[in-house]
Order: C-alpha cells, then structure tokens, then sequence
C-alpha cells in the first residue's frame, strides 16, 4: 500500500468492484472527476459500461482533451458531462501549453450531438481569460454551438500553486452572468463564491424561481410533477433520477 492510500484512505478498485460498490451504496449515480479522468480512459470505459448495464447513470467532468474516436466509444456509456472549457486560443497556449483548443470545442459539440447532457464550466483567471472580448467569444461559442439551453458555469479563481495572480473580483463574475443571460444563455451560475446569488434556478419564460441552492442542499419549488413552471406553464430543462 502507497503512503497516500495510507493517508487518505484510498484504495484500488477494478471497474466490477466500482460498479458493485456503486449499487451497494445506493447510489443513483457515477461521477467520474478529480484528477482528470480521461487520463485513465480505459477504466472509465469498461466501469462505464458495467455501470451501465446496472441501470446507474454516468456523470463526467472533464477538460475534454481527448480525440474523436475514443469519445464516441465512450459516449454511449455517459449520460451527462461538465466540460472545463479554459478560455480562447491564447489562454490554452499560455496557461496549459496547449496548441488544440478546437479539440475541445469538438468534444462538447459532439457530446451535444449525441444527445449526452452537456454542462460548460468556465474559471475566470484574472487577466488572463477575463476581458469582455474573451468572455463573450466563449458565451457565443456555447450560444451558437452548443445551445442557449445548455448550462454555463463560471468559477472564481483562487491563487495557487504556480499562479498568484489576484484572486477574480466577485463583479467579474457577476459581469460575465450578466453578460451569458443578455446573449440568450437560459441557465448561468456562479461558482467559489459565497452567498447564493447566481446558484439557483429560475423559468427561462418568466423568472420564477424553480430550484433553490444554499451550499450542498438543493430544493425545487414552483413545479408540477412533470416539471413545469406553476406560474407560466413552460417545460424546464431539470432532469431529474
């Protein structure tokens, strides 16, 4: 055993054993995160589809770096995805030394393509992603792209690491949501940050808020049975296990 297994308990699991533990613990859901999973792409799949055939559903938060092949085999398996799309061109190159910015746009309009529910977090670094130009290039991009229904994440960013840069002001954050709702982004939340403004839900048609967030709790409210907003009768996008 590692002094990292020792430290923090982790230990070896097969994609059988992670599937058995899954339903055992009643489990509605695998969320495949932290670190990168598509690092180790072949267990994700073959505990993927094992998870699958169990009648568990498939949750992946990904940068979506991967090529064309091996994520339409593994899609199938997956019923929903975050993808951490960084920034434009530059920031790829700078920050992550990354040349393929495209190669993640493809993933997320092939996701988006294959019917899988689609989620974009973005993490808004200080001077490095952070102009308007910047933003709204990637508001657009999930507005043209991906669909004015698909949820938009952006984080603050802290310092760390290699990286001091300021931590993001709390109005950019406020600025880029305000920025992804008047482009036509029906869903916009705001991440690392305290309060609860920017994390509920509201009816695209009228506002009315339908789901309500405070840290880890999550309350729906003003909704039928079948989803509907009680106020103005539009079907929300919430899907539900």
């Amino acid at each position: 055993m590692s002094i990292l297994s020792k430290l923090y308990g982790l230990k070896k699991l097969s994609p059988k054993e992670a599937a058995k533990e899954a339903v055992q613990s009643g489990c509605a859901t695998v969320a495949y995160t932290y670190n990168e999973p598509l690092i180790w792409y072949e267990w994700v799949l073959d505990t993927a589809k094992i998870v699958h055939q169990k009648g568990l559903k498939n949750v992946l938060v990904t940068n979506g770096y991967i090529e064309e092949e091996p994520l339409r085999e593994l899609l199938p398996f997956i019923d929903g995805a975050n993808v951490d799309l960084k920034g434009d061109k530059g920031f790829y190159k700078e920050m992550c030394g990354v040349t393929r910015q495209e190669a993640v746009l493809r993933t997320c309009k092939i996701m988006k393509e294959q019917k899988v529910h689609l989620e974009i977090t973005n993490l808004i670094v200080t001077s490095k992603n952070d102009s308007d130009e910047q933003l709204q290039e990637l508001i657009d991009f999930v507005v043209t792209e991906l669909g004015s229904d698909v949820p938009l994440h952006f984080s603050r960013y802290f310092p760390n690491y290699n990286v001091d840069l300021p931590a993001t002001p709390v109005d950019t954050l406020f600025k880029a949501r305000d920025m992804a709702l008047r482009s036509g982004v029906q869903y916009v939340y705001l991440g690392n940050i305290r309060g609860e403004r920017g994390n509920d839900t509201h009816c695209k048609n009228c506002g009315t808020l339908v789901v309500k967030r405070s840290g880890y709790v999550t309350n729906t409210t003003n909704l039928t049975k079948d989803f509907l907003c009680k106020n103005c009768g539009t079907q929300t996008d919430i899907i539900w296990n």
